[in-house]
Parts: structure tokens; sequence; C-alpha cells
């Protein structure tokens, strides 16, 4: 459980990332 949290919060960092990217 704690994997998959750790792991939510990089996939939310990077889908962040990513639309901060395609926004720019």
């Amino acid at each position: 459980m704690v994997f998959l949290v750790s792991v939510n919060d990089i996939d939310r960092l990077t889908f962040f990332y990513l639309l901060i990217i395609t926004v720019t």
C-alpha cells in the first residue's frame, strides 16, 4: 500500500509536469 501511494504521488507529479510542458 505504501508503494502504491508513492507511485500515485509520482504519477500525479508527472502528470502535472506533463501538463505544464503541454501548456508551454
